[in-house]
Formats: structure tokens, sequence, C-alpha cells
């Protein structure tokens, strides 16, 4: 449900009520009077789903979706950039390859532009602002730099610095993430990173297959402590966005409901193949690493693939798909039917029984590795019996 209350009212009205698998809509800004709101959107004026959100206006009063603002063609778009000097939204931002904006006030276009061309091929966002919007805090990052911070002063066009994180890093000992785009078995295009080890050709290479957790999350291009720390040690990391990831539209994450073990872990099994056709990995050393459902994406990859790897890191994971519906904590409760859709339900008979057969618990005879797994005694969520089973 989406609430809104008029700026002095006590009275709450529904905007909007939907189920999260048919498409509905969340609001990305609202003005300090309450009058105007944008909203990131997967239905369309007319009333049509589309696979895409994207930024819209919206008519509060008619409490009806108005004038498309942005739309990408391969990505969700959910934020703004808003100004309070103007009283309205500024920019639009979304996560494709790279973090991207789209302008719609020209001025704070050349603002940034102006910014950016003292600091080529980064990635320059503001973090605070004055009241006036004439002084700003400007944080300035790309993969294998965390963040600079710099004091923007707009009225002499002067640029502070202020300070710099992991400053003790070199980033010439770290490696470059690249985007890729990687071919599953049924044709599907899975968006990916890979980063390489600094000072190598990028061949045969030993690699990290690094699936990510939620599953309904995505990877980011970026600075990342943990891909880092592997690139300097010498490996190259793969990322892959399988399917099941948000953020690339409703038909890329529904593909993924109900698939772990199946066409979800088909993706990882693809990008693994893929860095090897490219001769990027070296097929005789590939570990696979993950934490959460990426840690059950590195049991699935042990069990289900054994052949593919020569170690595996399970940080946190899911072993059993039923036993984390049987001791999920409190608070999970409430998200319990739509995790029954997008994972399987266990009420099911045959739905359980497919469950059990796609968790790696039921086949760890299978696994012909060294593993570390990693957990906590009191963690609530992925419980210590999917180690200890």
């Amino acid at each position: 449900k989406v609430l809104y209350r008029k700026p002095g009212k006590k009275k709450w009205t529904t905007l909007v009520e939907f189920e999260e698998a048919n498409g509905g809509y969340y609001p990305a800004w609202i003005s300090d009077d309450g009058e105007r709101m944008y909203v990131s959107s997967n239905v369309t004026p007319e009333g049509d789903v589309r696979d895409k959100a994207a930024i819209y206006e919206y008519d509060i009063d008619a409490n009806k979706i108005g004038k498309l603002v942005f739309e990408h063609p391969d990505v969700d778009v959910g934020g703004v950039w808003a100004s309070d000097v103007k009283e309205d939204i500024v920019a639009v931002t979304y996560n494709d390859e790279k973090p991207g904006r789209h302008f719609v006030d020209e001025e704070w276009a050349k603002i940034i532009a102006s910014i950016e061309k003292a600091f080529p091929d980064k990635i320059v966002s503001p973090s605070s602002i004055t009241e006036d919007e004439m002084q700003m805090v400007v944080t300035v990052w790309d993969s294998k730099n965390p963040a600079a911070y710099y004091l923007f002063n707009r009225n002499n066009n002067n640029m502070e610095e202020l300070a710099i994180a992991y400053d003790w890093l070199n980033a010439d000992a770290l490696g470059e993430m690249k985007p890729v785009s990687i071919e599953a078995r049924d044709g599907l295009t899975l968006p990916g990173f890979l980063t390489l080890p600094p000072g190598t050709d990028g061949k045969n290479l030993p690699l990290v297959i690094n699936p990510h957790g939620g599953p309904r999350a995505r990877d980011y291009w970026g600075f990342n402590p943990e891909v880092q720390l592997m690139a300097n040690r010498g490996y190259a990391v793969l990322q892959v966005n399988f399917r099941g990831s948000t953020g690339y539209g409703q038909e890329f994450d529904k593909a993924g409901w109900g698939k772990w073990g199946a066409e979800m872990q088909n993706d990882v099994t693809d990008a693994v193949l893929w860095a090897i056709e490219q001769d990027i990995a070296d097929p005789d050393r590939i570990c696979i690493y993950g934490g959460s459902y990426g840690g059950y994406a590195a049991m699935a990859g042990l069990t289900f693939t054994p052949e593919l790897y020569k170690c595996g890191i399970n940080y946190v994971g899911v072993t059993d798909i039923n036993l984390l519906f049987e001791t999920m904590p409190a608070s999970w409760k409430l998200a319990r039917e739509e995790m029954k859709r997008t994972i399987g339900d266990p009420d099911d008979e045959e739905a359980a029984r497919l469950m059990a057969e796609r968790s790696p618990i039921n086949h760890v005879d299978k696994i012909r590795v060294p593993l570390l797994m990693g957990y906590g005694k009191q963690d609530p969520r992925v419980v210590l019996d999917h180690a200890l089973k």
C-alpha cells in the first residue's frame, strides 16, 4: 500500500494497493507542500503493466499517474535528485553497466558536467549541500577508489579536497571492474562484472565466481572490497546477475521465481563456462564463493556441477530450502507469502519435494573439493542447522 496524508491533515488516504508480482508504483519524490509527486512505476497511465519501472509525474488530487519523465530500455529506474531551491527534481538516476543519470534540469546538468571535467572517467555525486545550494560536498569514485570528498563552491567555481576514504589503498594494486554480457544456455542475456588482477593480460587466470545474496538483489559496478582483495591476490573475479536478480525488469526477476538450483544455478554455471570459453579462466583453477543466497549457489555449484570447481566458500548459505521456511524469524513472517511465490511453497507436497531435491544438504556426497563454511550461532535468518545437519 502507498498511503498519503495532506500536510496539516490527520486522515490517511490509500493511493494504491498492489501485489508486487502484478506491478505498481512507489513514491520517488514529493514536494514540501505535499502537492506534487513523482513515482517509480511498473504501471503506465493507461493502467498497463510495463516490464521496466520508469519515473512518472503523479497527480495526487486525481490519484493517477501522469506524464512519463524518463525510462531506460535495460534497467528499472527508481531514483531522483531533487532541488529544494527549485522545488522540483533535477535528475533521474539509474544503474545500468555503471551508475547513470538523466538530467531534467539544464542548470544542474551544467553544474555536474563542470565538475566531471576535473575527474574524467569517475562517478561524481553530490552527497551534501547547503540550503542555498551554492556549496556542496561531492563524492568522487570508481571501481578502484571507494570515495574522495570535495567541497565545491559554485560562487567561485572552486574545488577543495576534504578527505580520501582508504587513502592508504594503492589504486595501481587493484583491478578495474568491467561490465560484461553473458548469454545463458536458453538465450537470456545475463549482465555481470569482471574484475581482473592488475598487471595481467587477462588470460588463463585463477577465477572466483562470486554470486550475490538475496537472491532478489543485484551486483553493481563500483568499489567492492572483497572483490578487490581477491583481485589483488591474483584472482579474476566474476559476478553475474543471474535471472531472479532485481533491477532488470519484472520479466528478468520472475524468470528466477521457483528456480533455485535450476535455471538460476545454470546461469552461474554458464557464467563460469563463458569465462573458460573466453580464455579468461584456467578451467583447473576455479573457485565459487558467496554469502546467503550466494552461499546456497556455492553449495549448489559444488554438489550439482562438482567437476567445475577446485574449492568453495559458503558464507551463511542456505543448504536446506525447506528448513529456511521452518526456521524463519518473526521479522520475516510478513514476507512468507511472497517467499512462497518466489522460492517455492513448502506446504505444497510437490513443491516441497522439488525444494528438497534442489537443497545441497541432500547431495553432500557429491562434493569433491575443499569447502570452507562460515555461520553465526545466533543468526536468526540462516540458522546454524544449515551447516550442521
